[in-house]
């Protein structure tokens, strides 16, 4: 009886396992992940090439007293744009105009000792001696008035030409001392612009002959000039390169424009016009860069396997959000260009069409 209740019992459990397994549902096939992704162009040459830039003064210059006092009028703030011999700020000359007046009374009197003693020593009435000491104490009177003079032109700060004030570093009232930074000035008559130069590139860097010319290969671009563009004179090439970024830094002059304002800390594009074969690169968006790894990274899709592996590049700069890949890439290659940080090796995927990816930005 016991057997044939555990018989029962070991089949019921069966036919319940049975069915159990029968309600499994099947494994889910990979969703395919969409991605964003870029074309390489068989074209590696141009003719131009845009390098983000900073915009500097041409004559930079800080500005202090030659002497310590109190500030006792400050003429001018910061942006105003000043001319050459323009007084700035003073300090309070009282305490300088004593001291003229109390040298001037010790010259009168040297002055006046040494006039007698001129007389006296041709009489034999003073010593050699006596006379050389006199002839000193008045020759140091008149420099200590001397010094005095120029002490109170020192409490007068003017402008060495003309610029404009950069920064101010201190309020009016205030106790200053000898060389202490007062004012920073930027040169208006014309600007600096630099900008950082890959090596390879440096053969097409045309030098301007001495004095610089405008010339025809490079031109600035601003934001708000829209397409507008400024030619741009060659002044130097730096002559070694970056320890971190191995490139060069070059710099040029430009006229400050009329149309628009330019202030020195401003963000710029430089154009370069380069030689037809002149390597480039590809523009990808900063977003398609993956750093996990350490190094700069980008995926590249497989259109067969439908997945994709990442291939290290090097790449420069190349504006706010892109950079040019100039190692690491060729033509045809389906580069990702968002999202990358969450793929990865193996990972089923499928390139969004042009019109799908026109939506999602």
């Amino acid at each position: 009886m016991n057997a044939r209740r555990f018989s029962l019992a070991a089949a019921l459990i069966t036919l319940v396992a049975a069915g159990c397994a029968e309600k499994e549902p099947p494994p889910k096939p990979e969703v395919a992940r969409p991605v964003k992704v870029q074309i390489l162009s068989d074209k590696l040459h141009g003719e131009e090439r845009g390098f983000p830039a900073k915009v500097e003064s041409n004559q930079r210059a800080t500005l202090s007293f030659h002497v310590a006092g109190t500030l006792d009028k400050i003429l001018v703030r910061e942006g105003d744009l000043v001319k050459q011999g323009q007084l700035l700020a003073q300090l309070d000359p009282k305490d300088f105009e004593l001291k003229i007046a109390e040298s001037k009374a010790a010259y009168d009197k040297a002055q006046a000792d040494f006039s007698r003693a001129k007389e006296l020593i041709r009489n034999g009435y003073i010593s050699r001696s006596d006379y050389d000491q006199l002839d000193t104490t008045y020759k140091q009177a008149r420099a200590s008035l001397a010094q005095a003079r120029q002490n109170l032109a020192y409490t007068s700060l003017k402008a060495p030409y003309e610029a404009r004030v950069a920064k101010r570093y201190i309020e009016n009232f205030e106790q200053v001392q000898a060389n202490q930074e007062i004012f920073a000035l930027r040169g208006e008559e014309l600007l600096e612009i630099s900008f950082d130069v890959p090596e390879d590139l440096l053969i097409n860097l045309k030098q301007s002959d001495s004095p610089p010319t405008t010339t025809t290969f490079a031109w600035a671009e601003f934001p708000l000039a829209g397409d507008k563009r400024y030619p741009l004179i060659f002044k130097e090439l730096s002559a070694q390169a970056n320890e971190n970024t191995q490139t060069f830094k070059a710099t040029f002059f430009m006229e400050v424009p009329e149309v628009i304002t330019v202030l020195p800390g401003m963000n710029a594009v430089v154009i370069v016009d380069l030689p037809k074969n002149a390597f480039i690169g590809w523009n990808l968006p900063l977003s398609a860069l993956d750093r996990r790894s350490g190094e700069p990274q980008v995926w590249v899709f497989d259109t067969e396997s439908r997945t994709a592996a990442p291939r290290a590049v090097r790449f420069e700069p190349d504006g706010i959000q892109t950079v040019l890949v100039t190692e690491g890439l060729n033509p045809g290659d389906t580069v990702i260009v968002a999202g990358v940080s969450e793929l990865k090796t193996g990972m089923k995927l499928y390139p969004l069409r042009n019109y799908e990816q026109a939506e999602l930005n």
